[in-house]
């Protein structure tokens, strides 16, 4: 199931923006292709703006982080 889209604020950060995407793409892969076992799209290891990510349990730090943020 998808995360409801919402508005980003106007003003963030590379960092926050990173962490945002690494999440959003990580959800899409796992609610499009990861299901119906197709090939999944965020290939590894991918180099984000300030992240390295090297392993599919990137998702749930960013998700933890981004929920300390308010996001």
């Amino acid at each position: 199931m998808e995360d409801e889209p919402y508005k980003l604020p106007a003003f963030l950060t590379p960092r926050r923006f990173a962490l945002e995407y690494i999440k959003q793409r990580f959800l899409s892969d796992h609610v499009h292709f990861a299901i119906r076992r197709a090939a999944i799209t965020f290939k590894l290891p991918k180099e984000v703006g300030p992240f390295l990510v090297k392993s599919r349990l990137a998702y749930e730090k960013t998700d933890k982080i981004l929920s300390v943020l308010d996001f």
